[in-house]
């Protein structure tokens, strides 16, 4: 890989967790008493609450092309929920939260407003469009192995408790639109802030693009500052080009 393309993608990969952030930051400054917000703890954004029910995990997307019946957004979240790595129970709340649109004609549309059993069956009729021969290819496409894992491996009852829980939040603003409208940066520069990110459960390595259990939690007094956000950054990144604007 030439160094052009190790740098195209660690910005990539800074750009989506700059965006990461400032999804769950926007929690932060809504957080009850007890509450704290999770960034990579069981996925992208957790908040994480003494009532389980009350507790909302968020898997962040910000992707251009739309939502549609059989797009990879959908399933692969889906099939990290129904993981046996990932315990469910401690959230009430499941959110897909998207920059993409809902396609024209996707069954997706009334998600929110269905039961769990009407779910499992838009999620049926979808996957029932895969041919045989499509299902039992010995290398069948991504798409269609996270379908399986969801409809064929996953027990009934864990998939129809998952599926209860699931929110899609579509048409998200996108990074751009947060970093040049009220929300996002400009917000967290510009409010007093009662919360801050602890450096000492910030862990970034220097020679590594993840960023794992970084968190905030009401109560502290210092400020959310240009430095510290960029602290959560993984350098490769930064060698890439990425910084954050001035207040």
């Amino acid at each position: 890989m030439s160094g052009g393309q190790t740098k195209n993608a660690a910005l990539t990969t800074a750009l989506a967790f700059h965006y990461q952030v400032l999804i769950g930051l926007d929690k932060c400054f809504s957080l009850d008493e007890g509450q704290s917000v999770w960034f990579e703890k069981d996925g992208d954004v957790s908040l994480i609450s003494p009532d389980a029910l009350a507790s909302t995990q968020t898997e962040v997307k910000d992707y251009a092309a739309p939502l549609t019946d059989h797009h990879e957004n959908l399933w692969k979240t889906l099939k990290n929920w129904l993981t046996p790595e990932f315990d469910h129970t401690q959230y009430g709340v499941l959110v897909l939260h998207t920059t993409q649109a809902f396609g024209a004609t996707t069954r997706l549309k009334d998600w929110n407003k269905q039961s769990d059993m009407e779910r499992l069956k838009v999620l049926k009729a979808i996957f029932s469009e895969r041919t045989e021969e499509q299902v039992n290819a010995n290398k069948p496409s991504e798409i269609v192995k996270l379908q399986k894992t969801v409809m064929i491996d996953t027990a009934h009852q864990d998939l129809m408790t998952v599926l209860a829980k699931v929110v899609l939040h579509v048409e998200s603003e996108d990074l751009d639109a947060l970093m040049h409208t009220g929300s996002g940066l400009d917000t967290i520069h510009s409010t007093p802030a009662i919360l801050s990110i602890q450096p000492t459960i910030a862990s970034c390595n220097p020679h590594s693009s993840t960023v794992s259990f970084i968190g905030c939690r009401k109560g502290f007094s210092s400020s959310i500052t240009k430095h510290k956000l960029e602290s959560l950054i993984p350098s490769p990144a930064l060698d890439a080009g990425l910084h954050l604007p001035a207040p």
